[in-house]
């Protein structure tokens, strides 16, 4: 098990970078390009995931790798758990909740936003 600040802060990372990919996906790619053997390998992980955009994240990463290689999946997503949107979601029945706690959000717009009643 990592520490919880590292937790917080690759969830932080991967809640940022999630515009076309899941947090949860994108720090699931993370932890495991950061398990690959050689440096090669999980630069390329991680460039392919998180993009050129965000080179400056994949250098902190790496600076990073060594203790970020302990965390579990579970201790990073479960950072999001005390945010008010997903207490939220939670409490509205709203999402899809995970063994680990994690929520991610289903909120829809009302039926009337996609229809028109003549």
């Amino acid at each position: 098990a990592g520490s919880g600040s590292d937790a917080r802060w690759l969830h932080d990372v991967c809640s940022k970078a999630a515009s076309i990919l899941p947090a949860r996906e994108i720090a699931e790619s993370i932890l495991t390009a950061l398990a690959m053997p050689d440096e090669g390998s999980m630069q390329a992980s991680l460039f392919e995931v998180l993009g050129e955009a965000a080179f400056e994240t994949m250098v902190e990463i790496m600076a990073r790798a060594e203790s970020l290689r302990s965390l579990e999946l579970s201790e990073v997503m479960a950072c999001g758990l005390a945010t008010p949107f997903a207490d939220k979601a939670r409490e509205l029945g709203h999402g899809q909740t995970f063994l680990d706690g994690t929520v991610e959000s289903a909120f829809r717009p009302p039926v009337s936003a996609n229809f028109t009643v003549r």
